[in-house]
């Protein structure tokens, strides 16, 4: 129901002391996870939250690396103070352009018009977008507004649609055809599933979280939890990627399963590739950042239902172990 906005405005604020100790807590739980790098895809980012991601780095409060998105709206403040897309500052990178677009109010929000203008201006910029768009009618209109880019100085730009909930056969061929990245949640098919089947239209159920189709039109496809909308943990991403069922076992297309190898790739090395990071993250290789995960079992080897139990043995990042299971 996109009620963040309004919980923001009446939920009290933490105070600082509040605050640090949540990252603490937050900070285990994605090591014990084997989580060691994150993105920040608040679509009201401005600068004065770099400035809060630094301090409680400099605390020592957050290990795993992070990529803060940048507030469309507020862009014009960050290239003030300097920022470009993918400079690394404080000990972090500066990411894509966030666009939040809704059809909540039953019209898209921001129009059509306002987005294409966004677009424009923000990959005029250097930036890439990342759009939220989970309808059919959002993922449309952001599809449109990428696309309007044509070819030019900004078509190397790795430009992004979150989610892409809903995205029927024609849609995903205009989307292929436009060379956009999605990166979507797996995870959701887990926590979600039952929920969908429920509620959602039996005419839009074929168009959801259509990773095979979308992985066979040659679209890049990334995974990331969208915590804390859901539960952090990878693994019931590439659960729900491999098996497609809920948390009660209820399946929702399973004809759009894909393998373990490319869960486990979509949630690393096609996640570097969709910040333009693949050079220093999301593979074990050479001159990358020695960031690990041990698990105690093979998630490509065994049955796709023993995923689900999968746990982290030790995370390494930077090449410094950062956590061991007890």
């Amino acid at each position: 129901l996109e009620m963040g906005g309004y919980l923001d405005g009446v939920v009290p604020p933490l105070t600082r002391e509040e605050l640090y100790e949540g990252v603490r807590l937050f900070n285990l739980q994605c090591l014990s996870l084997g989580i060691t790098s994150l993105q920040d895809a608040t679509h009201t980012n401005t600068p004065e939250r770099w400035r809060l991601f630094k301090d409680i780095r400099e605390r020592g409060l957050l290990t795993p690396e992070v990529t803060l998105m940048a507030g469309a709206a507020n862009l014009p403040d960050f290239l003030r103070e300097g920022f470009a897309f993918g400079c690394e500052r404080d000990g972090m990178s500066m990411g894509a352009a966030k666009i939040m677009l809704t059809m909540t109010t039953g019209s898209l929000s921001p129009s059509m018009e306002e987005l294409a203008g966004m677009v424009e201006s923000a990959a005029r910029s250097g930036f890439p977008v990342a759009i939220h768009a989970v309808e059919v009618e959002a993922v449309e209109a952001a599809v449109e507004a990428i696309c309007r880019l044509g070819q030019g100085s900004t078509s190397d730009l790795r430009h992004r649609i979150e989610h892409c909930s809903e995205c029927p056969p024609w849609l995903a061929e205009r989307l292929a055809s436009c060379g956009i990245t999605v990166v979507t949640q797996p995870g959701f098919i887990y926590h979600h599933g039952d929920r969908y089947l429920a509620e959602v239209d039996e005419g839009r159920q074929p168009w959801l979280y259509t990773i095979g189709s979308l992985r066979a039109r040659g679209i890049r496809v990334s995974a990331g939890s969208d915590s804390p909308v859901a539960g952090l943990n990878p693994l019931d991403g590439i659960y729900g990627a491999v098996t497609r069922r809920s948390s009660s076992g209820a399946a929702l297309l399973p004809n759009e399963a894909v393998d373990a190898h490319t869960a486990l790739r979509m949630h690393t090395l096609d996640s570097a590739c969709a910040g333009a990071q693949e050079r220093t993250l999301g593979s074990v290789a050479t001159g990358k950042r020695a960031d690990l995960a041990l698990l105690d079992r093979d998630p490509t080897t065994i049955e796709p239902e023993e995923i689900r139990n999968t746990k982290a043995l030790m995370t390494v990042a930077g090449g410094r172990v950062v956590w061991e299971a007890g």
